[in-house]
């Protein structure tokens, strides 16, 4: 038997085979050619996150304040209704938080124009019913005629209020107040006080204890 007869078979469906692929490479560099360069790139599909992975938040453990008197908000508030500036409110829902807020406590002579008196007040605030997230204990001075007698009574109402909270005192913090900023931190809580941003001489005072797994 000859070579062309033990193959003549296999010459026909070789041809054919490469026809065809040559065919289909050609269509596609003719559809490659009309594509618009600035078609979108479709984007591959978010990849979700398996809800078995996701953290349960019924399993997480509840949380508590570091400083123990933060933890009865209650409490908490009726202990500052004695640093001087008057009673502070119950604890209660307000605006998205839990929240008590103290009288103001009026120093000196208005403002001849507005009336306004120079003030210190105290505010608790809390995302939780359970326990306090911060204390605030803020001084505004309106008429800086005042502004050494308001110095002077802000520094001993903080004084006051860290007696209140059995929490020590930081060493610099009062002979910080009117001057600059002060921040001081332990593992139990972060004290903050801060010349605030707006028009008036005004002092903030920030007590924020930290968390922990009940």
């Amino acid at each position: 038997m000859n070579i062309f007869n033990k193959y003549r078979i296999t010459y026909p469906i070789l041809f054919y085979t490469v026809a065809v692929s040559l065919f289909f490479v050609l269509v596609g560099g003719i559809l490659n050619a009309f594509k618009s360069p600035d078609a979108p790139i479709a984007a591959a599909p978010p990849q979700e996150t398996p809800g078995y992975l996701l953290p349960d938040p019924a399993t997480q453990p509840p949380q508590v304040a570091r400083v123990k008197l933060f933890n009865d908000p209650d409490g908490l508030r009726r202990k500052l209704s004695t640093i001087g500036v008057g009673a502070l409110s119950p604890w209660h829902y307000s605006e998205e938080q839990y929240a008590s807020l103290s009288e103001e406590l009026n120093i000196g002579s208005p403002m001849p124009n507005s009336g306004l008196y120079t003030n210190i007040f105290c505010y608790v605030t809390g995302e939780q019913s359970e326990y306090a997230d911060q204390v605030d204990i803020q001084l505004d001075i309106f008429n800086e005629t005042n502004r050494g007698y308001a110095l002077a009574a802000y520094k001993k109402v903080v004084s006051k209020a860290f007696t209140q909270m059995g929490i020590p005192k930081p060493k610099l913090l009062v002979g910080s107040i009117g001057k600059k900023n002060f921040e001081y931190e332990t593992a139990d809580y972060t004290i903050q006080l801060t010349k605030q941003p707006v028009n008036i001489e005004s002092y903030k005072l920030r007590i924020t204890p930290n968390t922990r797994n009940k």
